[in-house]
């Protein structure tokens, strides 16, 4: 009997055992993606935190709903400044910086600086043909090499595919969050009928875990029209903006130093997030997460690895597309770092410059 005893006991230790193993084997019915700290998901959190305003104001706690008010408006601010900043870059340096290298004006340069390429390899070096003044000068400007351009329009297109993929990302997470708070698994047993507790997250915020499960409607067209959508669309102007300025730019030092300065204007959202944000919002939105509900039955393969081969393979595209407008840039760069190669730049910076052979045809 006490063999029989130990078997059973055994067994009963194997069927917990089996038990645990299947609940730590149990794939999660949602998934968390975290807030990131910024004025952008700051106001989008501030939206899911008005939604108890009503509650707050009749509990006598209004500075909550002041706190989230002005996470909102400091987005709001953010993006105008940001915008503005753009419109006025724009019309003043990155589109006059385009407009001097008219595709008519650096096709006829570049043309030119081959002939005179194939007149010099056929000429004595005393009766070499040199660059004039301008032309010397736009070539020293115009002497990265063009993999360095295309490099540097590769690296600011991926900064921007982040930008614009994360906005996109908010939206997704918007319109598919439901408008009601979900009920939680417990709650799924028809047999038990608890208590309906009432919402106090909002006398907690900033000291517990609080996840971002739904929005209403009215929020949601709040976020989608005001916040997420422009949001979207001013990344694709920084973007376009940019391209110009990086594609103008011919010096590899300049052409380094510019695309920092672009950086500094993307940076904006969380440079005002850490000036402006108090410690309670810097504590609540540091536990704060988006939780969704996960799809049964079916694997993401796009959050595995469709999304990055996919993002690499916009990104080319967008290099590629955003050089086929410049072709002309690059055509001139190589013609001067051809010249710049074979016959030096002894004319650069002096006072005789573009003028040696008529000089020396005369006998001067």
């Amino acid at each position: 009997m006490s063999g029989y005893t130990k078997i059973g006991a055994e067994g009963e230790k194997k069927d917990k055992g089996d038990k645990k193993e299947k609940k730590s084997n149990k794939f999660p019915s949602t998934f968390q993606i975290k807030v990131k700290k910024n004025t952008l998901e700051a106001a989008v959190a501030a939206c899911f935190r008005l939604e108890e305003a009503k509650k707050m104001r009749q509990e006598g706690n209004p500075h909550t709903v002041i706190g989230c008010v002005v996470a909102v408006f400091t987005h709001l601010l953010t993006m105008m400044v940001q915008g503005f900043l753009l419109f006025v870059f724009k019309n003043t340096t990155a589109s006059a910086a385009a407009a001097r290298f008219s595709p008519a004006a650096v096709n006829a340069q570049a043309l030119s600086l081959q002939r005179m390429i194939a007149a010099n390899r056929h000429l004595p070096v005393e009766y070499r043909h040199t660059l004039g003044p301008i032309q010397a000068k736009q070539c020293l400007l115009q002497s990265a090499h063009p993999w360095l351009g295309y490099l540097m329009m590769f690296v600011w297109f991926c900064m921007m595919v982040e930008e614009f993929f994360h906005a996109m990302e908010l939206i997704k997470i918007v319109v598919t969050l439901p408008t009601v708070k979900p009920k939680s698994e417990k709650e799924k047993d028809p047999m038990k009928k608890p208590k309906p507790i009432p919402n106090q997250s909002h006398l907690v915020m900033g000291k517990d875990k609080d996840k971002i499960d739904h929005f209403q409607f009215q929020w949601k067209i709040f976020l989608l029209f005001f916040l997420l959508v422009p949001q979207a669309a001013l990344s694709i102007f920084i973007a376009n903006v940019g391209k110009d300025f990086l594609a103008s730019t011919g010096h590899p030092g300049r052409l380094i130093l510019k695309a920092m300065a672009l950086k500094f204007i993307l940076s904006f959202s969380k440079l005002f997030y850490l000036a402006y944000t108090t410690d309670l919002w810097s504590r609540y939105l540091k536990k704060a997460k988006y939780s969704m509900k996960r799809p049964e039955d079916t694997r993401n393969y796009w959050n595995s690895w469709i999304m990055t081969v996919a993002k690499v393979g916009i990104i080319v595209l967008l290099t590629m597309w955003a050089w086929s407008d410049y072709a002309h840039l690059l055509r001139l760069r190589e013609a001067c770092r051809v010249f710049n190669k074979e016959f030096g730049s002894e004319c650069l910076g002096g006072e005789e410059c573009g003028f040696g052979t008529v000089n020396k045809l005369l006998g001067r």
